[in-house]
């Protein structure tokens, strides 16, 4: 893969920045002070056990569920305090990469790519055409645009996902496991189109969720491991993979004694 330059850790605001993030639901306490920040052009991947709140977060930050206490920021507002139409209109720039593709079954790729255009803009259809080509041409989709998502494979389907979430313009990019279910061959390919699509797009800030080990050190410009429902620890992937913690160890080498339940 080639080398990105990225911006510097310390340098600038984050473009999201959360602290002291709670939720729970009933007796269960998913989050628990989360504090995190996502930097402007980065790849940032928050890693975690099954269940310990990684998709919750990424509900929270899209406004789909309202946390407890704490707040989240999008370049310096507080989306907790937005009316329902400024959130609506701030999910605009966000993209989403659901873990399965969340492709509809009944609909073409061309379709499912220009769907989220025909639903939230009103635009000229060669226009449509146009931007649509554009994103499919982005993921390596061209000639696809016919087939239906079951024609298909996992790794092609996860690709028209990432296409329908470019295909907007968004400034923000959310993976939720985007190699869940894929083979290593498939999955080498989904992180390296990870990798090149944040290379063509430096304007693009990228939180993926992930519980894949490999994928996350070849895709990340930070990582951050989530458990007990806090930040534990984070950093870069060099620092993270030689963290002195033996519960970040314990986690990333998947060793079986230690703090982490089995």
């Amino acid at each position: 893969m080639n080398e990105r330059i990225v911006p510097e850790q310390a340098a600038g605001e984050p473009a999201i920045r959360i602290r002291g993030l709670r939720k729970a639901f009933g007796a269960q306490h998913v989050l628990q002070g989360l504090d995190l920040d996502v930097r402007q052009g980065q790849v940032t991947v928050v890693i975690g056990l099954s269940g310990a709140g990684k998709s919750v977060l990424l509900k929270l930050i899209l406004g789909l569920l309202r946390p407890d206490a704490g707040t989240i920021e999008i370049d310096g507002t507080d989306i907790l305090s937005l009316p329902p139409r400024k959130m609506r209109a701030l999910r605009r720039h966000f993209g989403m990469v659901f873990q399965h593709g969340a492709l509809f079954d009944s609909m073409s790729i061309y379709e499912n790519v220009a769907f989220p255009l025909r639903e939230h803009e009103k635009l000229p259809e060669e226009e449509l055409a146009r931007r649509v080509f554009a994103a499919l041409a982005d993921v390596g989709l061209e000639g696809h645009e016919g087939k239906m998502p079951s024609a298909l494979s996992g790794g092609m389907r996860k690709r028209a996902s990432l296409a329908r979430a470019l295909v907007r313009n968004p400034r923000f990019l959310l993976y939720d496991e985007p190699t869940t279910g894929l083979d290593p061959i498939r999955t080498a390919s989904i992180d390296r189109l990870i990798h090149d699509t944040a290379l063509r797009h430096p304007e693009i800030s990228s939180l993926v969720i992930s519980h894949d080990m490999t994928a996350t050190f070849r895709i990340a410009d930070h990582v951050a491991m989530l458990y007990d429902g806090r930040i534990v620890a984070e950093g870069p992937p060099d620092l993270m993979l030689h963290h002195e913690d033996p519960l970040v160890q314990q986690f990333i080498r998947g060793e079986l004694s230690g703090p982490i339940p089995t």
